[in-house]
């Protein structure tokens, strides 16, 4: 993301916050009070972005999580008339090759449990369920995957 395209961000994460309130750690009406300032620093994070040349129809953000050789696919989002193109695996593919460059050994994930479509993408992209499952207050649980490389 460069970081004039701050607006555009908060348009699709805004979207995908309503049209998959359970998937995320936000809510809707908490990320509308967002100051611009907090968009604005969202593009100095490593985020990926389909782009159809008229607006942005997919995100993923990648992360660094402690230990330092892991990092998390985050904010993963597609728009739903674009589902089953082939940009969400292009997604994840550019936050594995991000993790790859940055010489990470692993990459992790958590999908809201019976997000089957979500679990059925990961599993195509080399991902794995770990076994552990994480209780998240007022959100539900989360199936964690991952991929070693």
């Amino acid at each position: 993301m460069l970081p004039g395209e701050w607006r555009e961000l908060r348009e699709l994460r805004l979207e995908a916050l309503r049209d998959a309130p359970d998937a995320f750690v936000t809510r809707y009406e908490d990320a509308l009070r967002y100051p611009d300032k907090d968009w604005q620093s969202r593009t100095n994070w490593p985020t990926f972005v389909a782009d159809d040349g008229s607006r942005l129809d997919g995100m993923a953000t990648a992360w660094a999580k402690e230990p330092p050789a892991v990092a998390a696919l985050i904010q993963m989002y597609v728009r739903p008339e674009v589902r089953g193109t082939g940009v969400a695996e292009r997604l994840v593919d550019a936050v594995v090759e991000w993790a790859r460059a940055g010489r990470y050994e692993r990459v992790e994930l958590g999908a809201v449990e019976g997000n089957d479509r979500a679990e059925r993408l990961y599993a195509r992209c080399g991902f794995v369920r770990t076994g552990e499952v994480v209780e998240i207050e007022g959100f539900g649980a989360d199936i964690r995957m991952a991929l070693s490389l």
